[in-house]
């Protein structure tokens, strides 16, 4: 159910905007849960003419989301009780905050069409310590009324204040070049963000020339971000090749 609400809410370019925001509302209701998820055998076949990748026939795994499935067990998710930035209303917050998240959205009320609302959908919020005080951000993309076919067109780390109030922290603005490399060199946008090890990464497809937008074939981009105690920096790019077949 949560994939196919996913893909409603996020790409189903066909539906209309009410069915959308329907569909998003229904995924923030499912509830989550840290676990493990292992995968214990697994079968590629060869690469195709429609997927050069390789296929996968078969896969089996099992999943434990019991309290002892790692140190996750005693999260907020897993006990039903939300605190700090989890506690917060974020949508609510980035309907009224699209303008500081991106400048090109800050007049949707009369850009957008009638009867549609300035924030669409919302993806799953993301949660980590990006900027080492010890408390959790949360991370956030999503889709205005004035999305395409580029994917979101909207992201941001958003931090709860002393205040007990929620703030946008500036992030530095993706540089024509980095470390002599054309940092958009191959991109179409796609962008999709990810927390690991505590630093925010955005991860953009990279096509190699005359592929269709869905179907990117160079692999990977990664621009990871760190904390500077001002913004977000950009600390590093990384271009990993696609994944081979039976990888």
């Amino acid at each position: 159910m949560a994939w196919s609400l996913m893909n409603i809410a996020n790409y189903a370019g066909e539906l209309s905007a009410k069915e959308r925001e329907q569909a998003s509302a229904k995924l923030g209701e499912i509830r989550t849960r840290h676990g493990k998820f292992s995968i214990l055998e697994a079968r590629s076949g060869p690469a195709t003419a429609g997927n050069q990748h390789g296929t996968l026939e078969w896969l089996k795994f099992e999943v434990d989301l019991s309290a002892s499935a790692g140190s996750a067990g005693k999260s907020p998710e897993a006990t039903g009780k939300a605190s700090g930035i989890r506690a917060m209303d974020i949508t609510t917050f980035v309907a009224a905050h699209l303008g500081e998240l991106n400048p090109d959205l800050a007049d949707l009320e009369t850009a957008c069409g009638e009867g549609e609302k300035p924030l669409q959908s919302l993806a799953p919020i993301l949660y980590g310590d990006l900027d080492g005080d010890g408390q959790e951000e949360a991370a956030v993309e999503g889709f205005s009324c004035l999305s395409g076919n580029g994917g979101a067109d909207f992201s941001g780390v958003l931090k709860l204040m002393p205040d007990g109030k929620l703030a946008v922290l500036p992030i530095e603005p993706m540089p024509k070049t980095f470390k002599g490399r054309n940092a958009y060199a191959d991109l179409r946008g796609h962008m999709v963000i990810e927390i690991k090890d505590g630093r925010l990464h955005q991860v953009y497809a990279i096509y190699t020339g005359t592929e269709a937008n869905c179907c990117p074939e160079g692999g990977e981009r990664r621009f990871i971000y760190r904390w500077d105690g001002h913004r977000f920096t950009l600390d590093d790019m990384i271009d990993s090749p696609p994944a081979k077949s039976g990888s």
